[in-house]
């Protein structure tokens, strides 16, 4: 398997109350603690937990094992390659650090896997922001049945929410799914921006949630995955509870 070679820049300091030593961590080689080899697992309604697992080969200092990490998303990596630095610098073993990462379980609104008699319901709603709303839509496209993607307003953007509702929206319109609903008033924009970018991709868009909640029966069907997420003002943890009780 080829390496998965984008750079991550943080550090880590290993004495809290100063600088002087510092721990960096990558999914290259040439630093102490690294990703050399990623695969993932499509999501689907098989065999949960373990269906959203992403495999990943660690090498912390001088150590390596592989560890299955139980939520989707290439971002996950890079929080067990950070979990895997802190605890190569405490001095835990790597069963340790490999039982610690793989005993991660989502809380509510945080990538939790939802499965009803009817769909696969991705709650995510807890907050959203333009980086986490893209890597959602990318852990989407995995999913089983029709793709569709439940999204509302981002909060606390400043003078660039247009632009930043946008790009989420040109975002969704490259990605392989089936169905966009934006909701509240900056989603219009990231719901035309999709629709211009993917004119096959069905795009609905709806003023708010109460009006969202209203239809979204009628814009779900048995085998869907569904994608749940927006900003916690949004309060979308009222349509991940809709979906449940269809």
């Amino acid at each position: 398997m080829p390496p998965f070679t984008e750079i991550i820049c943080p550090v880590i300091y290993d004495d809290l109350s100063s600088a002087k030593n510092e721990t960096a961590f990558a999914t290259s080689s040439g630093v102490p603690s690294r990703i050399t080899g990623i695969s993932s697992r499509s999501i689907s309604t098989v065999s949960l937990p373990s269906f959203v697992t992403i495999s990943v080969f660690i090498t912390p200092g001088d150590t390596a094992f592989t560890v299955d990490i139980p939520m989707p998303g290439r971002h996950m990596v890079y929080n067990a390659l950070a979990a895997a630095a802190v605890g190569n610098i405490y001095g835990l073993t790597t069963e340790q650090i490999k039982a610690g990462i793989e005993s991660l379980e989502p809380i509510s609104g945080r990538f939790r896997m939802i499965e009803t008699d009817k769909f696969l319901i991705v709650d995510d709603c807890y907050n959203a922001n333009p980086m986490s709303m893209k890597a959602s839509l990318d852990v989407l496209q995995d999913g089983a049945g029709r793709r569709i993607a439940v999204l509302g307003d981002m909060g606390e953007l400043g003078e660039n929410e247009v632009q930043l509702h946008e790009e989420v929206g040109e975002h969704a319109g490259k990605c392989d799914i089936d169905v966009l609903i934006c909701t509240g008033k900056l989603c219009r924009n990231m719901a035309e921006r999709a629709q211009r970018t993917n004119p096959d991709l069905k795009v609905i868009y709806e003023p708010d949630r109460e009006s969202l909640l209203e239809h979204l029966e009628g814009y779900v069907q048995d085998g869907d995955t569904i994608l749940v997420k927006a900003s916690h003002f949004m309060k979308f943890e009222e349509v991940v509870t809709k979906l449940e009780n269809m």
